[in-house]
């Protein structure tokens, strides 16, 4: 499939990179397990689909997980509570890399499996396309998918 190796030195840095693109692209917040329970194991209100269990809640989406899908690709999450999150389908979504102009414009919200992706237009191609200061990263590297250019701030 893909390979997600990072060679030499910048393997450190793409796995701070990486963890705080997985924290903060979750607004912050991090998944309850399925089973419905927090970190403790204590009851959170959360459903087996990460929906709310509360009666009334607008928190409730078209689609529990990926599988209710025509392509995993197809399957985009929102957080609309800090324990809740609302699912749906979107069709029109590109199945894979290979339906956008070049693979890594292909940008999704979640990288394994593949899943909330989308086209974004005008991606990096290759480090030569980012600033001196900015660092060129991609979420998958064979081939390259989700790139872009990261601008590391120092203090």
């Amino acid at each position: 499939m893909y390979s997600r190796r990072v060679p030499g030195p910048q393997r450190l840095f793409h796995a701070i990179v990486v963890l705080g693109t997985a924290l903060s692209s979750c607004g912050g917040r991090l998944d309850r397990p399925d089973d419905g329970k927090d970190a403790e194991g204590n009851d959170g209100g959360v459903a087996d689909s990460g929906r709310q269990a509360d009666a009334g809640n607008t928190c409730v989406g078209s689609a529990d997980k990926p599988e209710d899908c025509a392509s995993p690709a197809d399957f985009f999450c929102e957080y609309c509570s800090p324990t809740g999150r609302k699912c749906h389908c979107n069709a029109s979504a590109p199945d894979d890399a290979t339906a956008c102009e070049k693979t890594q414009d292909y940008h999704c919200q979640s990288y394994e499996p593949m899943t909330g992706c989308t086209c974004v237009r005008g991606s990096p191609a290759n480090p030569s396309e980012c600033e001196a200061s900015a660092f060129f990263f991609c979420r998958v590297e064979q081939p390259l998918i989700g790139c872009e250019c990261i601008t590391v701030i120092t203090r």
